[in-house]
């Protein structure tokens, strides 16, 4: 396991911690499906606050650029939706590019 995290870490950042490692390795557990964040505050034992500060740190970020234009400055491994079942809610899931990061994750 300590592999494991040290490849994550090189991966997406050194300031990875515990709680935000266990809630990406939580969704992805469940791709292909969404998680909802409470569920995720349940699964992980965390505060809302974590998902939340972990799907912004992890997420993708658009910001308008000076020529006017939009650009992803984020990590872009997992993305925020609103759940469809209840509005109040939101869900998480992997992107294409956690999709990738995982799955070389698991080969190594």
């Amino acid at each position: 396991m300590h592999n494991k995290v040290k490849f994550l870490r090189h991966e997406i950042g050194d300031n990875l911690q515990l709680k935000q490692l266990d809630i990406l390795l939580t969704i992805a557990e469940a791709y292909p499906n969404p998680v909802t964040y409470p569920d995720l505050q349940k699964m992980v034992g965390t505060t809302s606050g974590t998902v939340s500060r972990t799907m912004y740190i992890y997420g993708s970020k658009l910001e308008k650029q000076s020529n006017g234009e939009w650009k992803d400055t984020g990590k872009g491994i997992v993305m925020s939706e609103p759940n469809p079942y209840n509005t109040r809610q939101y869900q998480a899931r992997l992107t294409a590019k956690g999709i990738e990061l995982f799955f070389r994750l698991d080969k190594s």
